[in-house]
């Protein structure tokens, strides 16, 4: 047996949490983008560039500004990232014949799956996120001013009912099948080849 076979038959099974520690990392280097680019979604004409929005973000509310909501955006990876990995080897696993494992008709509907199970947790942290990161947008009398994610989530569930976790649940849901089928499927298919 070649050391190709070996490795196809036995391919290296990492730890489910591996995909939302690195989605963590990343939204953690990432996070003063995602949050200049929420606030240009919501800032009024005319836009500011992306620049000039980092400067108007670091002169009013200095460097810790560029990571206002990073607990929700922290969360979002724990719920959503973790879920959509973690969720796909566990399908992956009960759902596809050994002799399957690298053929795409049986992967996508597992990722797909896995990716609306991200959709669903990582909903309300994302809720959370978004009203965090647009906060200081609004006048002062109009903000929310939560402490952090956990803080959001109790407040949200307090003033306006558990539903509205689920603010834009099919947006998240399609976001979560597309990306998860894509990522996770075209990994699986190309490290075996």
């Amino acid at each position: 047996m070649t050391d190709k076979a070996a490795r196809i038959e036995k391919p290296i099974k990492y730890p489910w949490w591996y995909g939302g520690a690195g989605g963590i990392f990343a939204c953690v280097v990432t996070h003063p983008l995602d949050l200049a680019k929420v606030r240009l979604q919501t800032a009024p004409s005319p836009k500011p560039t992306l620049l000039d929005m980092i400067r108007r973000i670091l002169q009013q509310e200095g460097p810790r500004g560029l990571y206002a909501g990073l607990s929700a955006s922290v969360l979002r990876q724990c719920t959503y990232t973790t879920a959509r990995f973690g969720c796909y080897d566990i399908i992956k696993e009960n759902l596809i014949p050994v002799s399957e494992t690298n053929n795409s008709f049986y992967l996508l509907p597992c990722s797909m799956l896995s990716g609306a199970i991200g959709g669903l947790v990582g909903n309300p942290a994302d809720v959370v996120n978004i009203r965090m990161q647009n906060d200081s947008a609004h006048e002062a009398h109009l903000r929310r001013g939560y402490k952090n994610a956990i803080d959001g989530l109790n407040n949200i569930i307090k003033e306006e009912g558990f539903h509205k976790l689920f603010t834009g649940l099919g947006p998240n849901l399609v976001r979560g099948i597309l990306m998860t089928a894509s990522q996770v499927v075209s990994y699986d298919v190309f490290k075996y080849r």
